[in-house]
């Protein structure tokens, strides 16, 4: 029913803070959304990036409803995944 997106948590140094990198298609609208949420919850605590194999430029729709949940991702970038 939901569409897939892939995360993963990434600490390779106790120093850094941990990485959560959400992966998805066209880094468009699923992954700007939980990029968007994790940093507004976590991004104290966590680097947070997302990126997709594709980059297809964040969705207006993901703008407009993050918007309304109160979380600015305007300054998010739809990057391509290496």
């Amino acid at each position: 029913m939901f569409p897939k997106i892939c995360w993963k948590v990434i600490n390779l140094n106790m120093d850094t803070k941990p990485l959560i990198y959400f992966l998805c298609t066209g880094n468009s609208c699923r992954s700007q959304i939980a990029e968007g949420f994790a940093k507004y919850y976590g991004g104290e605590k966590f680097k947070v990036l997302s990126a997709g194999i594709e980059n297809h430029g964040v969705n207006p729709t993901a703008l407009q409803v993050m918007s309304e949940a109160g979380i600015d991702i305007s300054k998010q970038t739809s990057d391509l995944y290496r």
